[in-house]
């Protein structure tokens, strides 16, 4: 699970929400209604289906989280992907796929989410070119599954709880299945999608070693989400 995000406020955590609800930067229980106060333009947000038209935004999107630089103190703060894919890639995937949403403010995509069942995720490991133990790891598992592979909301939108909505609906449509996901821990830790996946519910179950030609090893942390459960 390639994340990145950033923290909500304490009190975040809500139960289902809806697929489009409008916002301000007074928050949603209203702010301040004095006639004499400037009220800050309202924007919509919307998370949908993502669309093979969204693919040169989640790639655009990917490719400014990218991890280049194990230093790099901005990316350390809000998440990052270490695997971003070209556009062509995303397209395929969001066609293959019926678990790839997007987030909107205003109709401009801010954040994206790929997640794949079995039955896709089968489809996703045929095409690539090398073997992903994560994969292997996560269609070793029973019952139904859903794979959240990337997971990603811009910075430049922090504060706006796109990450939770965008969460939210993933697991609202994920019709029951366990959620997998992993997120990489060396050799740097994403110190900003463990916390948030566990304040989500998340639980960890084990660290897989993956070989890698750019980081030579990686190692990733693997946790799941069960549907069966309310959190």
């Amino acid at each position: 699970m390639q994340v990145t995000t950033s923290r909500p406020t304490k009190d975040s955590r809500f139960s289902a929400l809806p697929t489009t609800l409008t916002t301000s930067r007074l928050g949603a229980r209203g702010g301040l209604h004095a006639p004499d106060f400037p009220q800050t333009p309202k924007l919509e947000v919307i998370v949908r289906r993502a669309v093979e038209q969204d693919a040169a935004r989640i790639s655009h999107l990917a490719k400014s989280v990218e991890l280049k630089d194990l230093k790099a103190e901005n990316l350390r703060k809000s998440g990052f992907l270490v695997r971003p894919q070209t556009e062509q890639v995303y397209k395929e995937r969001v066609n293959l796929s019926r678990h790839c949403y997007v987030v909107e403010i205003d109709g401009k995509v801010e954040g994206y989410a790929t997640a794949y069942d079995r039955e896709e995720l089968v489809k996703v490991s045929s095409r690539m070119s090398y073997q992903d133990r994560l994969v292997d790891f996560v269609l070793s598992r029973p019952g139904d599954i859903l794979f959240l592979d990337q997971f990603v909301v811009s910075p430049e939108v922090k504060g706006k709880r796109l990450s939770l909505e965008l969460h939210e609906k993933l697991v609202s449509s994920s019709e029951g299945r366990n959620m997998y996901g992993a997120v990489l821990c060396e050799p740097v830790r994403n110190a900003i999608s463990v916390w948030f996946f566990r304040s989500r519910g998340w639980s960890y179950l084990e660290a897989i070693e993956q070989r890698d030609e750019r980081w030579n090893s990686l190692k990733w942390a693997m946790y799941t989400l069960d549907n069966q459960q309310e959190f």
